[in-house]
């Protein structure tokens, strides 16, 4: 496959696009986009433990 590839994400109301030039860079921003959507549930989680704890 060639030409652009995009991937869209939604999370709690607020759209992140990441963009790679063709197949490889679209493997490589489907990999970004789990340590993205990780590290934001984490970020999640320690922000709800900090709420729940005051």
């Amino acid at each position: 496959m060639k030409g652009p590839m995009e991937l869209s994400v939604e999370m709690d109301g607020h759209a992140f696009a990441l963009r790679g030039p063709d197949l490889d860079g679209a493997e490589r921003i489907h990999e970004y986009a789990g340590y993205l959507l990780k590290g934001m549930g984490q970020a999640a989680a320690k922000l709800k433990e900090g709420i729940d704890d005051a």
